[in-house]
């Protein structure tokens, strides 16, 4: 799930509960309405995001994520329910293009591809509507690639495989082409900020580690598609949150596969040491 559509899920359901006058934990919702297992720490820097805009009255503390939405938010939130039915046609323009990707009514050579998203994107207006239409197709492209890695024995080399790479960063590219435009806010941006092709290289790296997991024998309750969704998490992330951020987001995730004995702490060590370039200490052997 997108970052906004975060933020905008927390606010839907703190407007749910508007008129009574209570407190509820932003992790308990980010869990249950957003699949996050990131925790009291994303929990803490929506809050705090959400009380900077005026959204929301948020009480944090080194045990808790509490808030309540203001009358700024319910405002937003209202505005934002109106919006949705447009939302939904867009979703459907998107499924239908993916469809004929599937069925072949659009080619998967890469340029082809980039003209065929050309003339679906310029049906749109709207910057905000060709965004929304590029996650939902960036969404549907990773979910292709994950279940075809499980079967895939040459990643390196398979047509199919390649082209959802090429497919993936062009549709990432567009979608950070708006964001240089202006068209989203700079208010929240990091200290320490990533820029595209860091982006992309890191993306890349996530791929390569998928790659690698997917050939380890994980523990029976916990999926490869449930780590694919960990990482998905961190993707949508990193352009928000700088490097540093990014990398400690990392290691939660990974610790919490180790501790779950998802993973071992020697893939533990070579995940973390393969994405950031750095070794780390652990007290669990």
């Amino acid at each position: 799930m997108k970052q906004k559509k975060k933020l905008d899920t927390v606010l839907i359901e703190l407007y749910n509960y508007r008129h009574n006058g209570n407190l509820y934990s932003l992790e308990t919702i980010l869990k249950e309405k957003c699949n996050s297992k990131l925790g009291l720490s994303e929990a803490s820097d929506i809050g705090n995001r959400l009380e900077d805009e005026g959204y929301i009255r948020f009480f944090g503390s080194f045990d808790s994520a509490d808030a309540m939405i203001t009358s700024d938010g319910i405002e937003y939130v209202e505005s934002l329910l109106e919006a949705i039915e447009d939302e939904e046609i867009i979703i459907k323009e998107v499924q239908n293009f993916y469809l004929g990707l599937e069925s072949g009514q659009y080619s998967q050579d890469e340029e082809n591809f980039k003209n065929d998203l050309e003339s679906n994107l310029y049906k749109f207006d709207f910057d905000s509507d060709k965004l929304v239409y590029l996650n939902e197709l960036f969404r549907l492209l990773e979910i292709a690639r994950s279940i075809h890695l499980k079967t895939c024995s040459n990643p390196g080399d398979c047509p199919d495989d390649q082209f959802f790479k090429k497919a993936k960063f062009d549709v990432r590219r567009k979608i950070q082409s708006l964001s240089e435009q202006g068209f989203l806010s700079d208010e929240y941006a990091p200290s320490d900020p990533m820029d595209a092709e860091e982006i992309d290289v890191l993306n890349d790296k996530l791929d390569e580690i998928l790659s690698r997991l997917n050939k380890i024998e994980l523990a029976q309750e916990f999926t490869y598609n449930d780590i694919v969704n960990e990482f998905d998490e961190l993707r949508e992330l990193m352009p928000t949150v700088g490097r540093k951020k990014t990398g400690q987001i990392l290691k939660g995730i990974l610790f919490e596969l180790a501790i779950q004995q998802i993973i071992d702490p020697k893939t533990l060590k070579l995940v973390y040491q393969l994405f950031t370039g750095e070794d780390i200490k652990l007290l669990i052997q």
